[in-house]
């Protein structure tokens, strides 16, 4: 017994395979989309009138949103004027700040070199009178030595 197959045979197995194939997997998801909907249908079965009451609500919903817009509206209209007033007084405080902060940082330059100045004219001075005193002390031994040689010589 002998059995030929022919390509064309071999083909239309493997098509109808898959085609079986194809008919479990459409029925799998059909299956799931039945779970969907089934569980769909429960859930606003059970919630009904929650869902009854939200719906005979939204257009009380809707109302109040477009009042609150319309507030919004006109209170960024109202403050916007204000705001362009604020910003403006905002950049003349910075600026006055900023030439405060300039004119504080030249009054501390110019207190720091008259500092400087100071202590330069106090350390001058300080060096003059220890010049001053070196030499009166060379004056006041010379004297002294004067002294003693007179009074040597009047000793005699």
């Amino acid at each position: 017994m002998n059995i030929t197959f022919t390509l064309r045979d071999l083909l239309q197995l493997i098509l109808f395979l898959l085609g079986i194939g194809v008919l479990g997997y459409i029925i799998a998801i059909l299956n799931k989309v039945y779970k969907i909907v089934k569980d769909t249908t429960n859930i606003v079965e059970s919630n009904s009138k929650e869902l009854d009451s939200a719906l005979k609500r939204l257009p009380e919903i809707t109302d109040n949103v477009e009042n609150i817009t319309r507030k919004v509206d006109e209170i960024v209209f109202n403050v916007k004027d204000d705001l362009t007033d604020v910003v403006k007084n905002v950049n003349d405080i910075t600026s006055k700040v900023d030439n405060v902060t300039n004119v504080i940082d030249d009054t501390t330059k110019k207190i720091g070199d008259t500092v400087d100045v100071v202590v330069d004219s106090i350390v001058d001075t300080t060096v003059g009178i220890s010049d001053t005193l070196k030499d009166v002390t060379l004056y006041v031994e010379i004297l002294k030595e004067i002294l003693d040689v007179i009074k040597s010589v009047f000793k005699k």
